[in-house]
């Protein structure tokens, strides 16, 4: 069997779980890995799927939401490249408990349980990674909750953007440059109007805090951003 190819080794490492990883061991678990093309808008999994795959985002973002009774989506994250998605279900053994479904075309591996568990197995050390990602995102859940209940609409704006921004590439001036983020995608995360976001974003871009190019959204002044984020 032909060695994984590198790029593979490389998504593997970007995973906080696995960036330790020797290169034999790395290049084992890789051959593991199943790469995965996705659409804009296909699903990965749907919540109540039996959770028996790992997802580790190579390329594009996907978008973790769920519907609630009215037929409202209501948006929990936004993943990108090195970034794992499923491992609650993988671990607890419960069904899914949302949706993940792509924002834009993305390329992921797929890494079945058993192999992670084997994983695991031989390396103890990688589920305290597992357990500071979990945490990390519990602490992520507490902090929007709490922020949504105290903030203005144009702090969870700010908030939103600042969140993008530190996963984001920057340009040759060092300004995050954040990619397909749409005013109908904010509004759907922090829930609010599209109308009342455009507006929002609007003085953003006026006050000179983002500037828009294309699909891109780049953030000249991530101090001014924080301000609106943290202000009471």
């Amino acid at each position: 069997m032909p060695p994984p190819p590198p790029n593979v080794i490389a998504a593997l490492r970007r995973v906080p779980l696995f960036e330790r990883l020797g290169d034999d061991e790395a290049e084992a678990l890789a051959e593991r890995c199943r790469r995965r093309r996705h659409h804009k808008g296909e699903a990965l999994f749907r919540e109540g799927d039996q959770g028996w795959t790992l997802h580790i985002v190579v390329s594009g973002h996907v978008n973790i939401e769920r519907a609630v009774e009215d037929g409202t989506i209501v948006h929990i994250a936004r993943r990108g490249p090195g970034e794992a998605i499923g491992e609650m279900a993988l671990l607890d053994d419960l069904p899914r408990s949302a949706d993940a479904v792509a924002d834009t075309d993305c390329e992921t591996l797929a890494l079945d349980r058993a192999d992670l568990l084997a994983h695991l197995r031989d390396h103890p050390d990688a589920a305290w990674a597992i357990i500071r990602g979990l945490s990390r995102r519990l602490r992520e859940a507490t902090d929007r909750i709490l922020g949504d209940g105290t903030r203005d609409v144009l702090g969870r704006v700010a908030a939103v953007l600042l969140e993008e921004a530190a996963k984001a590439p920057r340009d040759a001036h060092g300004c995050p440059c954040i990619a397909g983020l749409s005013d109908g995608r904010i509004a759907q995360r922090i829930g609010a109007s599209r109308e009342t976001v455009n507006r929002r974003m609007a003085a953003l871009r006026k006050g000179g805090v983002v500037r828009k190019s294309g699909a891109i959204t780049i953030v000249l002044d991530t101090d001014r951003l924080q301000d609106l984020r943290d202000r009471l």
